[in-house]
Protein backbone atom coordinates (compact mmCIF):
# COMPACT_ATOMS: atom_id res chain seq x y z
CA UNK A 1 0.00 0.00 0.00
CA UNK A 2 2.86 2.46 0.42
CA UNK A 3 4.15 2.05 -2.33
CA UNK A 4 0.75 2.75 -4.31
CA UNK A 5 0.91 5.91 -2.23
CA UNK A 6 4.24 7.42 -2.76
CA UNK A 7 3.85 6.76 -6.71
CA UNK A 8 0.47 7.79 -6.48
CA UNK A 9 -0.24 5.49 -8.69
CA UNK A 10 -4.42 5.04 -9.29
CA UNK A 11 -4.59 1.63 -10.63
CA UNK A 12 -4.56 0.78 -6.88
CA UNK A 13 -7.58 3.44 -6.16
CA UNK A 14 -10.56 0.66 -5.70
CA UNK A 15 -8.73 -1.94 -3.71
CA UNK A 16 -7.43 0.92 -1.56
CA UNK A 17 -10.55 2.60 -0.93
CA UNK A 18 -12.27 -1.37 -0.26
CA UNK A 19 -9.58 -2.39 2.47
CA UNK A 20 -10.52 1.45 3.99
CA UNK A 21 -14.23 0.53 3.99
CA UNK A 22 -13.83 -3.34 4.92
CA UNK A 23 -14.72 -3.28 9.06
CA UNK A 24 -13.25 -6.96 9.36
CA UNK A 25 -9.97 -5.79 8.34
CA UNK A 26 -7.14 -4.77 10.84
CA UNK A 27 -7.13 -0.94 12.02
CA UNK A 28 -3.49 -0.75 10.90
CA UNK A 29 -4.28 -2.09 7.56
CA UNK A 30 -7.10 0.66 6.92
CA UNK A 31 -4.88 3.27 8.35
CA UNK A 32 -2.57 2.47 5.50
CA UNK A 33 -5.31 2.38 3.06
CA UNK A 34 -6.38 6.16 4.25
CA UNK A 35 -2.84 7.11 4.09
CA UNK A 36 -2.06 6.07 0.52
CA UNK A 37 -5.31 7.53 -0.48
CA UNK A 38 -4.35 10.65 0.55
CA UNK A 39 -0.71 10.34 -0.88
CA UNK A 40 -2.46 9.62 -4.29
CA UNK A 41 -4.74 12.43 -3.80
CA UNK A 42 -7.23 12.24 -6.16
CA UNK A 43 -10.96 13.08 -6.02
CA UNK A 44 -11.94 9.90 -6.49
CA UNK A 45 -9.51 9.72 -3.11
CA UNK A 46 -11.05 12.22 -0.68
CA UNK A 47 -14.90 11.02 -0.77
CA UNK A 48 -13.69 7.86 1.35
CA UNK A 49 -11.44 9.54 3.76
CA UNK A 50 -14.20 11.97 4.21
CA UNK A 51 -16.41 9.55 5.15
CA UNK A 52 -14.22 8.15 8.02
CA UNK A 53 -13.09 11.15 9.31
CA UNK A 54 -15.34 9.49 12.34
CA UNK A 55 -14.83 6.11 11.85
CA UNK A 56 -14.70 3.85 15.24
CA UNK A 57 -10.77 3.12 14.66
CA UNK A 58 -9.17 5.88 16.11
CA UNK A 59 -6.21 4.86 13.82
CA UNK A 60 -8.34 5.15 10.55
CA UNK A 61 -10.09 8.29 11.96
CA UNK A 62 -6.93 9.94 12.92
CA UNK A 63 -5.16 9.48 9.53
CA UNK A 64 -8.20 10.23 7.47
CA UNK A 65 -8.89 13.52 9.20
CA UNK A 66 -4.95 14.06 8.64
CA UNK A 67 -5.10 12.66 4.83
CA UNK A 68 -7.92 15.04 4.10
CA UNK A 69 -6.62 18.22 5.77
CA UNK A 70 -3.68 17.29 3.32
CA UNK A 71 -5.71 16.81 0.75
Amino acid sequence: MWFLGQTQNAAGISELVRMLKDMQEHPMVRHEAGEALGAICTEECIEPLRLHVTDASQEVRETCRSEEHTS
